[in-house]
């Protein structure tokens, strides 16, 4: 595609004065034939967008897109210009508008899921088509399937889940049905993850319930602290408030490498939770001011949808929306480097729905560790010693003292 578009680009059109009739004809043609394949390559490049799209978000769009064009200006001709959906043969603008209309059911429909159905929160975007494949062809995703249930134990196997029969969709009902086909994948991997936490001795419930807070704050927090003691600090505040170490699908790393479609599962996961679970956001200085927008826009548009669930319940109630501490069920704290002078907006709308008091606690509470390290460590130590027996800890605060070699001395020892 970019090759095709750098042709585009470089294609300049001069009309030239030609004495000859047929001369200039040619020209004439040479100039159609130009038009023509800036065109269609611009065409294309709308298509090759929605479909970027549509794999980025997870569907499990059974297209492939072929192209042949036989270019020649020399010959009165127009060029033989084909398009297909695998085999069903379509011109390009009927496929760009068919792209078009099944993008936009795809994302009314996930995010339709993503709200009703908080088992599928757990993944996001080109997961899907790993679970689809999965469930279709057997494709083999066992430490996919470990996230989800959270089994961190490799010697602990993972138990299948039950598989409803699903088969790959011929391309000629999908054009017809791609509504209910789309409508249909997602209802199968929710199913699928529901029988996934049950044939792995949990339900959906419990998983959420083992991560519940002690103390039962609710509501959304900023906390700010140095660059490099920003996981320490999650550590420590997740060992605090549920006396367990975190787990991934509870903490967002918000870096350049975080994904739209990522913030959007997460969020689902935070604000709309029915239990009292801590989340962390953690805020990265490459966490760009466009990935702040989209954070911005799901956090307020989430928000809405969780206090008019609340008020619809509590008609009586006179709280406003900034009030996140009376209307959530969970626990959302944001950790930011103090020195990241990029994310001035981004914590200037966050702070509308923040409880100023808590924020100050979580400020007090962090200066009264004088070794951020130590205390980990003591977390680590004290989450071991409950779970295992004859558990040696041992750590440092730099590499290279030696640690690697006192384990091996210990276990000749032994």
């Amino acid at each position: 595609m970019e090759n095709l578009i750098h042709i585009k680009n470089q294609i300049h059109i001069k009309k030239e004065k030609e004495n000859k009739e047929d001369e200039d004809d040619i020209i004439k043609y040479k100039y159609k034939v130009l038009i023509e394949y800036k065109n269609i390559i611009s065409n294309l490049e709308v298509i090759n967008e929605y479909m970027k799209v549509l794999r980025t978000k997870g569907s499990s769009l059974p297209i492939k897109i072929t192209l042949e064009i036989n270019l020649d200006v020399e010959k009165k001709e127009l060029p033989n210009v084909g398009y297909w959906l695998v085999k069903e043969k379509k011109e390009y603008e009927e496929i760009r508008d068919f792209l078009f209309t099944v993008k936009n059911a795809y994302i009314s429909q996930l995010n339709s899921i993503y709200k009703n159905n908080p088992n599928i929160r757990l993944i996001y975007g080109k997961q899907f088509r790993s679970l689809m494949k999965h469930l279709e062809h057997n494709f083999k995703i066992d430490s996919f399937l470990r996230y989800i249930v959270n089994n961190t134990d490799n010697n602990k196997p993972i138990k299948e889940g039950y598989k409803a029969i699903n088969r790959a969709v011929k391309l000629e009902n999908y054009i017809k049905y791609y509504d209910l086909v789309n409508k249909d994948s997602l209802d199968g991997i929710s199913n699928y993850i529901i029988s996934l936490f049950e044939c792995n001795g949990k339900t959906f419930g419990e998983h959420y319930k083992e991560m519940k807070i002690i103390s039962k704050e609710k509501g959304i927090y900023l906390h700010e602290c140095e660059n490099n003691s920003m996981e320490e600090y999650i550590i420590n505040l997740f060992y605090e408030k549920t006396v367990d170490l975190p787990i991934a699908q509870n903490v967002l790393i918000g870096n350049k490498e975080t994904s739209s479609e990522e913030i959007q599962a997460f969020f689902h996961r935070a604000i709309l939770c029915n239990y009292n679970n801590l989340f962390v956001v953690e805020i990265n200085d490459s966490f760009s001011e466009i990935q702040q927008s989209i954070m911005n826009n799901y956090i307020d548009n989430l928000l809405s949808s969780k206090y008019n669930i609340y008020k619809e319940k509590n008609k009586e109630d006179k709280i406003e929306k900034k009030n996140t501490d009376k209307y959530l069920d969970s626990y959302i704290v944001f950790i930011y480097n103090k020195t990241n002078k990029n994310i001035t907006l981004f914590l200037k709308e966050i702070k509308k729905f923040v409880s100023l008091k808590e924020e100050q606690q979580l400020k007090k509470r962090d200066l009264k560790v004088s070794n951020i390290y130590d205390n980990v460590k003591s977390n680590i130590t004290d989450f071991l010693n409950k779970n295992f027996k004859n558990i040696l800890v041992m750590g440092s605060d730099i590499c290279g003292l030696g640690k690697s070699e006192e384990i091996r001395k210990h276990d000749k020892r032994k």
